[in-house]
């Protein structure tokens, strides 16, 4: 994938805003560690104990105690205003604790997954980011040159900026990656996906398995989480899986909630369930993708981002919004024996 071998020491932050950012983290991991670098990950609790599940002491682990960003379903000028001011606040923030990281171990390279000031003025500093130009809220349409002007900055002050899609407009992010001024340090480097080196299994799809795969913040995870599991346990003959929530009581004993599943878990329950039902989340969506298979997939209300990559990829995916209620969608879905899974010629970003 990328040839650093002069480059021994890394140093690996992800946004911890959900597992996500983590995740597309991991092939870029194990690409550095198969050429004998050294891995430090400077992240939340959560998300090192995600990484130790996935590498243990093969890389080295610091807590990042800083609080991490919050978002409202509620949009308002003055919400986005705020926003703005603690996203500016926290990029300072950033660019201290990576100061003082740098001062305690020499690092060879910095990796930032959305950290916009995880950087070090001396030091080759990278940012992974999908969104080279985020989709505002259309009132606040008006902001987008003032956006666009901002970020151009920041990737400015970084040595590269690495986008996790393929070059060829649209890609799997469309227009988020795709975007019509000029970045100059700017690289696609294609999908990253946890699961691109797993070979796709003959099981067999279970017509009666559903899963559930919870992403966001970790409160965010939970509330979704038990607002479908009111849902699963009015419909009968079925195994629910749910994963990336805390275990909670729930009246059916075939709705299973799994906190940490290994990838290898997670692999099984992607490729044998008949109905997927997923956030719209990037990563989310790579990891669908390199699996071929579909999803319904729930955006999250004023994820502006996640609305429109769910419509993005609407020839392949359902969306929940085309329901009146989630529980005539899964009715429906289960009355008619619905299979999501896709044939892999007909799963092509590019017909």
């Amino acid at each position: 994938m990328f040839k650093f071998m002069e480059q021994k020491n890394i140093l690996i932050s992800p946004l911890d805003w959900g597992i996500g950012h983590a995740a597309r983290c991991i092939p870029i991991i194990n690409n550095f560690i198969n050429q004998g670098c050294s891995i430090t990950i400077f992240a939340s609790e959560e998300i090192n104990n995600f990484f130790k599940i996935r590498f243990g002491e093969n890389i080295f682990y610091i807590n990042d105690k800083s609080k991490p960003f919050s978002y409202n379903k509620k949009i308002s000028l003055l919400k986005i205003f705020h926003f703005a001011l603690k996203m500016k606040k926290n990029t300072i923030v950033e660019n201290r604790l990576c100061a003082e990281l740098c001062e305690n171990k020499k690092y060879d390279l910095i990796i930032s997954d959305n950290r916009y000031g995880f950087k070090h003025d001396n030091i080759k500093s990278v940012l992974i980011t999908h969104q080279l130009m985020p989709i505002p809220p259309f009132i606040f349409r008006f902001s987008k040159p003032i956006i666009k002007n901002y970020l151009k900055k920041i990737f400015s002050s970084f040595s590269e900026v690495w986008v996790p899609d393929y070059k060829k407009p649209d890609g799997l992010a469309g227009k988020l990656s795709h975007v019509n001024f000029k970045i100059p340090n700017l690289k696609y480097i294609n999908p990253l996906s946890r699961f691109e080196k797993l070979e796709i299994n003959s099981l067999p799809i279970d017509e009666n398995k559903i899963l559930l795969i919870s992403s966001g913040p970790k409160n965010h995870r939970k509330i979704i989480s038990k607002n479908f599991a009111s849902i699963f346990e009015k419909i009968p003959n079925i195994n629910v899986f749910i994963i990336g929530t805390t275990p909670f009581e729930t009246k059916n004993k075939k709705i299973n909630t799994i906190e940490s599943p290994s990838d290898n878990e997670i692999f099984e329950l992607i490729t044998t369930s008949s109905i997927i039902i997923a956030g719209a989340g990037y990563s989310t969506i790579m990891d669908l993708y390199a699996l071929k298979r579909s999803a319904i997939l729930v955006p999250t209300r004023g994820q502006t981002e996640q609305i429109y990559l769910s419509k993005l990829h609407e020839k392949n995916m359902l969306i929940a919004r085309k329901f009146k209620t989630l529980k005539i969608m899964l009715e429906n879905l289960k009355e008619t024996s619905y299979l999501l899974k896709k044939k892999e010629e007909n799963f092509n970003i590019f017909n």
